[in-house]
């Protein structure tokens, strides 16, 4: 179970960092409307994250009793802060990716284009 977990977790992180990619090379054609194409893609990944979080989370609260609801709140607070500071990161990474293509600054976009071409180059590689 934990190896297809680690094949699925791989597989979304490829997909995610194509897109990432995708949304990057447009933004970069277009730097003034270099906000839409990133935000639309982080947009999207962010809410799958917040999918495979809250789904079982409301699946544990209907199964759980008074108790039960008290112990994954305790336990559910400071996680949920942890993936917030996590996510948080990653969001505005791309925020600042974005702005600064807005305002002629490229330095930013090349590294994380850089960065992205080699994990996905890495991931076809042990892939195929």
């Amino acid at each position: 179970m934990a190896k297809l977990l680690g094949k699925l977790w791989r597989w979304i992180t490829y997909h995610r960092h194509r897109s990432e990619l995708w949304a990057l090379g447009l933004a970069m054609k277009e730097p003034v409307l270099a906000i839409f194409p990133i935000l639309t893609t982080v947009g999207f990944w962010w809410g799958l994250i917040a999918l495979f979080v809250i789904l079982p989370t409301m699946l544990l609260l209907e199964v759980l009793g008074r108790t039960g609801r008290l112990i994954l709140a305790v336990l559910g607070i400071p996680a949920l802060v942890a993936l917030l500071a996590v996510v948080a990161t990653w969001f505005f990474r791309w925020y600042f990716i974005a702005a600064g293509l807005m305002f002629g600054r490229r330095a930013m976009a090349q590294v994380k284009e850089k960065a992205l071409l080699e994990t996905i180059q890495a991931y076809r590689t042990s892939a195929g």
